[in-house]
Order: C-alpha cells, then sequence, then structure tokens
C-alpha cells in the first residue's frame, strides 16, 4: 500500500495536477494583489478627489489675496466654513507651521485651547517641520497622506496652499476616515479568496479529467507493456493513439522489443546451437577414445605377445588417434575463427593462390579427374592460408561424394558484378550423388554430414563447411551450394575484387 501511494504521488498526472494548482494559485494571487491594489488606488484617489473638491469651494481671489498672516486671520474662518463638510476635519496652518484654527461641521471652530469631541473627526496635527518643508516643496495639487490617529483610526490627509504658488503664506490641511475603504477592501479580498477556492476546486476537477483523458493513451500503453515478457517479445504496444509524443514513444518501445526479441532469438539459437555442438562434439570425440581404450585393453590381456596382433592395435591406435588429432585441430580452428581473431590480410591474386595449392588437390584427387579453369589476374585483400584452407576443404568435400574412377572436379574462377560491386566467384563443381533440397541449409553446420557412412570413412567429421563458411564471414563474402540429387553439387564463394577495396 505504502509502495503504491508512493508511485501515484510521482505519477505524470498527480506531479502535472499539483503543477497545474500551483500556476493557478500563482496567477490567481498575483490578479487579486493587482486587482487589491488598483482598487485601493482608486477608492483613495476617489477620496482625494472628494478632499480637493472642498478646498475648491473657496473663491480663488481670496485665497491669492491671502498673501499676508493679518490676511490669513481675517480669512480663516471663510476658509474654514467654505471647506468643512460632513465627516471632514479643516485646518489652518501658517507658513511657521503652527495650526491656527479648525473647524468640524458639527462643532464649529475649535481652537488651540478648545476641548477635543471624540465623537468628530480628531485633528491631527504634523510636525512643523513637515509643514515649512512642504510650503517650501510646493506642488501639492495630487499628493496625500494617510496616518492612524490615538484612537488607532486611519485619516487621509491633503494639504492645500494659500497665497501666491511661488509664495504661499499657509496651508489648508483637509483630513477624513478612511474606514470605508477598508472595510471594501477587507470585504473584497474576503470575496476574492472564496472566487479563489471556488475556481481552484472547480479547475481541480476539470483538470482531473482533461488530464486523466489526455494521458489515457499512456496508461494504455503501460497496460500493454505489463503483458509483455521474455515469452511474449512477438507483442507490440500500439502506435496509433492521436498523439504524436504518444506514438513515437510507442514506435521506439516497439522497435526496442523487437531488437530484444532478435537478441533473445539468437541467444536461443546460439545456446541450441552449443548444446549440440557439445553433444555433437562428445560423439566425436568418444568414437576414437573408445577404440584406443578397447585397443589398450586387448594389449592388456596378452595380444601384445603376438607380433602379428601387437602390430594391428599399434596401427589400429595410430589411426584413432590421428583421427582424434585431426578433429581437435578443427575445433581449435573453429573456435578460433568464431572468435574473430585478427588475421594479416593482403592483396593476393586468386588464382596464384590456387596454382599454389593443385600439387596438394591431385594427390587428394588420385584417380578422380580434377579441372582448374582459372580467368585472369583476380586480386583480392585475403589471408592467404585461409583461402587454401578454404578451397582445399571444398576439393575434399568434393572428393569424398564422388567416385575414385568416375568421379570429375571442376574448380573455376571469374569476375562479376553484383549490386555495383565486383566480385571474385570461385566454384567447385563435382559429379556426385547430389545433396537433396532439405539438406542444403544444414550442410554448413557443425558436424553435419549427408552421408555419414560414406564420410565416416573418409574420415570426415562434418567440421570443413563450417569452417569454409567461418573464414568466408570473416572476408566480408558469402558462400553457398547448388545441388540436385544424383546431378552432382557446386560450391560457390565470393570475394570482394580489390579494385572495390580501394574505394
Amino acid at each position: 500500500m505504502k509502495i503504491r501511494n508512493v508511485y501515484k504521488a510521482r505519477s505524470i498526472q498527480s506531479q502535472l495536477l499539483k503543477r497545474l494548482f500551483l500556476l493557478f494559485i500563482i496567477m490567481l494571487t498575483g490578479l487579486g494583489i493587482y486587482q487589491y491594489s488598483s482598487m485601493k488606488h482608486y477608492l483613495y484617489e476617489s477620496k482625494v478627489k472628494l478632499l480637493d473638491s472642498r478646498f475648491k469651494n473657496i473663491d480663488k481671489n481670496v485665497i491669492l489675496a491671502t498673501s499676508t498672516d493679518q490676511m490669513l486671520d481675517d480669512n480663516m474662518r471663510y476658509i474654514l466654513n467654505q471647506v468643512s463638510g460632513e465627516g471632514i476635519c479643516v485646518a489652518v496652518i501658517n507658513q511657521n507651521g503652527e495650526v491656527l484654527g479648525s473647524m468640524n461641521r458639527y462643532r464649529g471652530i475649535v481652537t488651540e485651547t478648545s476641548k477635543r469631541n471624540q465623537g468628530q473627526v480628531e485633528l491631527l496635527k504634523l510636525k512643523p517641520e513637515y509643514y515649512t518643508q512642504v510650503l517650501q516643496d510646493g506642488e501639492l495639487s495630487s499628493g496625500y497622506k494617510v496616518v492612524t490617529d490615538l484612537q488607532g483610526k486611519k485619516q487621509i490627509i491633503i494639504l492645500r496652499e494659500l497665497g501666491f504658488l511661488d509664495a504661499p503664506i499657509g496651508l489648508v490641511q483637509i483630513s477624513t476616515y478612511v474606514e470605508d475603504i477598508e472595510g471594501i477592501l477587507v470585504e473584497q479580498v474576503r470575496m476574492y479568496i472564496v472566487a479563489i477556492l471556488g475556481i481552484l476546486v472547480i479547475g481541480g476537477l476539470l483538470s482531473h479529467m482533461l488530464l486523466k483523458h489526455t494521458l489515457g493513451p499512456l496508461k494504455r500503453m503501460t497496460n500493454q507493456l505489463d503483458q509483455i515478457d521474455s515469452e511474449q517479445l512477438d507483442l507490440r504496444v500500439e502506435e496509433q493513439n492521436g498523439q504524436i509524443e504518444i506514438d513515437i514513444l510507442a514506435s521506439k518501445f516497439n522497435s526496442m522489443f523487437e531488437r530484444l526479441q532478435i537478441a533473445f532469438e539468437r541467444e536461443r539459437q546460439v545456446s541450441e546451437a552449443m548444446k549440440h555442438f557439445v553433444l555433437d562434439a562428445s560423439h566425436e570425440l568418444r568414437t576414437p577414445l573408445t577404440s584406443i581404450q578397447g585397443f589398450v585393453e586387448v594389449l592388456q590381456l596378452g595380444a601384445a605377445k603376438n607380433k602379428e596382433q601387437l602390430d594391428q592395435a599399434l596401427n589400429s591406435i595410430l589411426t584413432e588417434s590421428q583421427r582424434l588429432s585431426k578433429l581437435v585441430n578443427e575445433l581449435l580452428t573453429l573456435v578460433k575463427l568464431e572468435g574473430h581473431s585478427t588475421v594479416e590480410l593482403k592483396e593476393e591474386n586468386i588464382n596464384t593462390i590456387i596454382q599454389e595449392v593443385v600439387p596438394q588437390l591431385k594427390v587428394l584427387a588420385k584417380d578422380r579427374k580434377l579441372n582448374i579453369e582459372v580467368e585472369g589476374d583476380l586480386y583480392a585483400r585475403v589471408n592467404k592460408d585461409q583461402i587454401k584452407q578454404v578451397i582445399y576443404n571444398l576439393v575434399q568435400n568434393a572428393i569424398n561424394h564422388t567416385e575414385e574412377i568416375q568421379g570429375e572436379i571442376t574448380l573455376k574462377t571469374k569476375q562479376i558484378h553484383k549490386e555495383s560491386i565486383s566480385w571474385i566467384e570461385v566454384s567447385i563443381s563435382d559429379n556426385g550423388q547430389g545433396i537433396s533440397k532439405d539438406q542444403l541449409e544444414l550442410i554448413f553446420d557443425r558436424f553435419y554430414r549427408v552421408d555419414k557412412h560414406r564420410s565416416r570413412k573418409s574420415g570426415g567429421y562434418g567440421l570443413g563447411l563450417s569452417i569454409v563458411k567461418q573464414i568466408i564471414s570473416n572476408h566480408k563474402g558469402s558462400v553457398w551450394v547448388e545441388s540436385e540429387e544424383g546431378q552432382g553439387s557446386t560450391f560457390r564463394f565470393l570475394l570482394v575484387s580489390q579494385k572495390d577495396n580501394n574505394k
């Protein structure tokens, strides 16, 4: 259960859902902050315009005429009456930063010595230095300040100049509470939080449904992959899912399974071949060893005292030991060839190699007719000794399957062109009993013999053609046989001509 929970937590769907939720929260939070700031700015600016409209009730001529401290005192009552209103506190400040008087609509003029009415807007006096600095800086047409009074309530304050613009004599301070603004903002935040939660819930459900639908092909592919194991590598996942990325992934999986299937099949074949190889090798080794053991036992029983029996036993032991040595050497040669050990390749004339081995071939052929038909100079990059062994083995195979007196073997060479490549073709033909069609694909297998009795008589173990195939394969060539029963056989192998090797 714990593993399943971890699996779900790490699934693509759960991770995408979490990231979508995080993206929603970030976007909605950012939008909420922007909306809150915009609303707050709008409400405060509206409040500033309201206060500024009270200041505009003053006659401009009065503002400009208030150019001395005396005129400021004389015009103070008019200014306070014109600006004051419900929920608004007005104060007149001289150029020294001193509050000359203030007014609340319900109280009238309030001097410095009068008592404050706690039920009305409280006058907030800023530092005198601040007032004097404002008079020096000027440009008060749009600025405002939010200050908390002694009751813990926030007020918005604006300051406007009295007198000439370049030499103001005093200030008018207008302030009011912003509790209504704070209430609106708090309500907005509350509603926005509720809206965010609703959006997240609905968005989460919709996202879950969409992701489940979108990732459906991936889940189906996962279920299909679960059905594929080493015993069912022929199964494939669906490649047409309607999503390019999933289709590409499915195609890659199918390609991988195809390679695995080929590798498993190859491994199985190699394993079967090795099993048969061990069985066949054991069988072939057992025969001469059994013969040697039998003759030794005969000698131990007293045959050694009889010279004729002794010579016969020793000759038989020598013959079997030679056969055993030949078998071991052929096995070692085959293993060495299959190991792709590095061999030295040189440019050689194939016809010259054949001429060098002809004397040995004639000795092998005995009374059989041996025809040599070579065509000009044919050069290839080969290992001379291995090509000699190929020719020797193929001729030996032809000798083993032809009659001693009437047998005829023909060795030919020629140059051919195939698939835009120049090849050297070497063929060895005989007039023997031929090979049946069902055996043509098997004769290059190790220890396979077409006529086991005849091969046994001639000393063959079915390894010669396997050695031929491996040598030609190591030379990047090909070898095959053409035959009909009663019509003889023709073995052919191809080597790349030297002029193509030079490309």
